[in-house]
């Protein structure tokens, strides 16, 4: 597990690289589990803040340090220089790693700026998708859970093919927990 120390240096680190561009500190915490090593959160029902993985920041400690911290730092910095316009690709997807964040990474001293990192995850527990076993006349449906909850609460589906309702009188009963 990540030591105090660890917590104290990647603190530090958050610190230096909010100054070097005259910014506030966030919040940092060290909750995040899976696969993911780290996130800066901006959303509108969100605190803002830094979210570290301990795991992987504990097994991987140096190249987090010349990594992760700085990729999210670089996302607050960009954040904070840019606003909420973000550039966008002709698909209108978001470019969240454009040229500007490599910049701001390449300023912060990190020398692969790139978009995923490569730390070994076969130690932590991957996320597992719930799905909910419904029928129609013609199939069986395995919906999400977000959907599932709404046809509980009376949100009617319809089948493309045989036009049948689903409401949650299709419902089998049945849990199908699958691996991803």
């Amino acid at each position: 597990m990540l030591s105090n120390e660890q917590k104290s240096r990647i603190c530090e680190l958050v610190e230096q690289y909010c100054k070097q561009y005259g910014y506030n500190v966030l919040p940092i915490k060290f909750e995040l589990k899976g696969v993911v090593a780290g996130t800066f959160t901006y959303k509108r029902n969100s605190p803002v803040r830094f979210n570290f993985n301990p795991i992987l920041a504990s097994k991987n400690f140096s190249d987090f340090l010349a990594r992760t911290v700085p990729h999210e730092c670089a996302h607050y910095i960009d954040f904070m220089e840019n606003g909420s316009k973000q550039r966008t690709f002709p698909s209108g997807r978001r470019d969240m790693h454009g040229k500007y964040f490599k910049n701001i990474m390449q300023n912060l001293g990190a020398k692969d700026p790139s978009t995923y990192h490569t730390y070994d995850t076969s130690h932590v527990a991957k996320r597992r998708q719930r799905r909910w076993e419904y029928k129609c006349s013609c199939r069986t449906w395995e919906i999400s859970t977000v959907m599932h909850n709404r046809i509980q609460k009376g949100e009617i589906r319809s089948c493309g093919d045989c036009k049948d309702s689903i409401t949650k009188v299709n419902w089998t009963g049945k849990e199908i927990t699958a691996k991803q």
